[in-house]
């Protein structure tokens, strides 16, 4: 199993490592280095230590049907330290209101879906940083709001954009210039 790549589990399945001594801790750590793939995965907790297990991940797909435990529980601003993400896919299975300015995703980050949520559409800024994102899909009310306006200097590679059942009524992106991006 040391050279598993791709891993897609069902949705009951957690990746919690389990409760060990401190003083075992150590030498149970099980890094699966060449895993790249790891999709349906539901109420997954990003803490370091589970992290830690996957480096190399390039493909992460989870969804959140336990709004109840709030975001912070799942330890999602830990996944700026998964350096090769290239693809995010962020599911909120339950449509909850949440915010993403506790949210650092990492920079190597090329495709993101975000669905359900609730975001404001200003929190699209922390997206738009992202120096390497080229497509961006918003499903489901994702972010929410009547306007949604675009600042000059983000989304810089973008080249796809999905927006799915949004309420958005005016977007501006007047002043906004990008090589590969057009309003």
């Amino acid at each position: 199993m040391q050279e598993l790549r791709h891993v897609m589990i069902k949705p009951d399945i957690l990746l919690d490592p389990p409760a060990i001594a401190e003083n075992e801790r150590e030498n149970s750590i099980i890094v699966l280095e060449y895993l790249q793939t790891l999709t349906k995965i539901e109420n997954f907790r990003c803490t370091e230590e589970v992290l830690k297990r996957i480096p190399n991940i390039k493909k992460l797909k989870i969804c959140y049907a336990t709004p109840s435990k709030g975001v912070e529980y799942f330890c999602l601003n830990n996944l700026v330290h998964l350096n090769k993400l290239e693809e995010f896919k962020f599911d909120f299975l339950t449509v909850i209101k949440s915010s993403l300015k506790n949210l650092t995703f990492p920079p190597s980050l090329k495709k993101l879906t975000l669905i359900s949520g609730f975001h404001p559409w200003e929190e699209t800024e922390i997206v738009g940083s992202l120096p390497h994102l080229q497509v961006l899909k918003l499903k489901k009310r994702a972010f929410y709001g009547p306007k949604w306006e675009l600042h000059e200097g983000g989304f810089l590679q973008l080249k796809v954009l999905l927006l799915e059942k949004t309420n958005i009524e005016k977007w501006i992106a007047d002043s906004f210039t990008s090589p590969n991006f057009s309003a």
